[in-house]
């Protein structure tokens, strides 16, 4: 009977400690896989954003454009997280990449830029601005 407790506990003790956060630091309520589209005029893109527990993430944005027809650019930043689950996102783009406008950003003088994205949830959704918008989201997405 002893032995059936221990091994109970341990297994219990075992489900508690997994991994989910992809292996990449402690967890939080945006970590994960996010997917969604544009809002409004952009509705016409699709985007997937990867929170990883460690404050870093991966960008992509896949959008139609008239004149080179479907293009897909992935970006890659860093984020920072509020106690009340909204945040921040710090994506750096080369400078001349065609999505770098979208953002509220500035040159860092060395050939990128730096681009401010602003998250919060809405339910169980993801909403993501670049803070011209006032409240509106730029995207919409939700966990994956």
């Amino acid at each position: 009977m002893l032995a059936f407790l221990i091994a109970t506990m341990l297994s219990v003790g075992i489900v508690a400690c997994g991994d989910d956060d992809n292996g990449n630091g402690s967890s939080n309520a945006v970590t994960g896989t996010w997917v969604g589209q544009g809002y409004g005029e952009d509705d016409d893109e699709k985007v997937t954003i990867v929170f990883r527990g460690d404050l870093t993430g991966t960008f992509t944005i896949s959008y139609y454009d008239s004149y080179y027809g479907t293009e897909t650019e992935t970006a890659t930043f860093t984020y920072t997280l509020n106690e009340d689950n909204t945040g921040v996102m710090l994506f750096k783009f080369d400078k001349g990449d065609s999505y770098s406008s979208k953002g509220s950003g500035s040159s860092s003088g060395s050939g990128s830029s730096l681009e401010t994205f602003y998250f919060w949830f809405d339910g169980d959704k993801l909403c993501i601005d670049d803070g011209r918008l006032y409240g509106t989201p730029e995207w919409v997405l939700t966990r994956k």
